[in-house]
């Protein structure tokens, strides 16, 4: 994915390029971006579910230089399933005492 958005990035440089989906990468992500980044195949890189997991990675990794592997996004999908189905989301995993109940309603309600 990394190196086709690269290829639009060489094709048409002075157009600004936000990548995404680095997430599945779980404790690597960070380095990729960087990478990515450093080797011109885009501008930024957007994470979507790493912010439901770990909010302060942005935090940590302006403080550290990389962000805590103990909280990295598993991409089990299920905040997918929340945002699809209309409810609060949030990781179930990092956070399950705030989200679980809103996903056992989905699963309920999907039987």
């Amino acid at each position: 994915m990394i190196n086709g958005i690269g290829e639009v990035k060489k094709a048409v440089p002075d157009m600004i390029i936000s990548a995404s989906g680095p997430s599945y990468l779980r404790q690597y992500s960070d380095l990729l971006s960087a990478g990515a980044i450093e080797e011109g195949l885009c501008d930024h890189m957007l994470f979507g579910r790493m912010s439901f997991a770990n909010p302060e990675f942005p935090k940590q990794i302006m403080e550290t230089g990389r962000f805590d592997a103990k909280q990295v996004c598993v991409a089990c999908g299920k905040c997918g399933d929340l945002i699809r189905a209309g409810k609060h989301t949030g990781c179930i995993v990092r956070d399950s005492a705030t989200y679980l109940k809103y996903y056992r309603e989905f699963q309920e309600e999907n039987k």
